[in-house]
């Protein structure tokens, strides 16, 4: 069991699953595979958000200008949750483009755990889950012997990064039955973290 098992079992979501666990079952034994794999989850779940709010999405524009669009920014509606996207999206960037910025596994601890309450807020925004456990650290595995899935390539180029989360934010926004949009983000605070240490 891991923690981001929530959505494997979810219609449509397979692909969004795969980066959020790939984020989580290198954190300790590869910090960057693991904040890759983090940023490519976050912008799926931002795709998906504008794709069942169905916002205009210009092909170009990019995660930064997603996650501060002001309708996306009145959505969520939480400047915690916000700070928490950012963290995401800086370090998954740092890893993605061969940044000289070192990737360490706190860094990429603290990019699962906001991950997952991102990840986890969306689900239960769209009542696709009853509740969201606690993160639990202990799941995540401590040695590449422990790590469940064969390591796979990454996308890291801008090209590859937007055509991979296109195809698995379209997949999953698709899957989701048409309902009467939430007017808000449903907003849950970790209790594992301060709001000091995601800054």
């Amino acid at each position: 069991m891991k923690n981001f098992d929530f959505l494997s079992n979810i219609n449509g979501f397979g692909k969004v699953y795969g980066f959020c666990d790939l984020a989580e079952q290198f954190q300790i034994v590869n910090p960057r595979i693991s904040a890759q794999n983090g940023r490519l989850a976050l912008e799926s779940f931002v795709k998906i958000i504008y794709y069942l709010k169905n916002w205009q999405l210009d092909v170009s524009t990019d995660l930064f200008g997603m996650t501060t669009d002001e309708r996306f920014v009145a959505f969520i509606h939480d400047d915690e949750m916000m700070k928490r996207i950012h963290y995401i999206r800086k370090v998954g960037n740092d890893a993605c483009h061969d940044s000289d910025n070192e990737i360490t596994r706190k860094k990429s601890f603290f990019l699962v755990l906001n991950l997952y309450y991102f990840v986890g807020n969306v689900m239960l925004t769209w009542n696709l889950i009853d509740e969201l456990p606690k993160f639990d650290k202990t799941l995540i595995p401590g040695n590449r012997q422990q790590v469940s899935t064969t390591m796979s390539v990454t996308p890291t180029t801008t090209e590859n990064i937007a055509t991979a989360t296109t195809a698995s934010a379209e997949t999953a926004a698709a899957a989701i039955p048409a309902t009467e949009q939430p007017a808000a983000f449903i907003s849950t605070k970790p209790t594992e973290i301060s709001e000091a240490e995601t800054r």
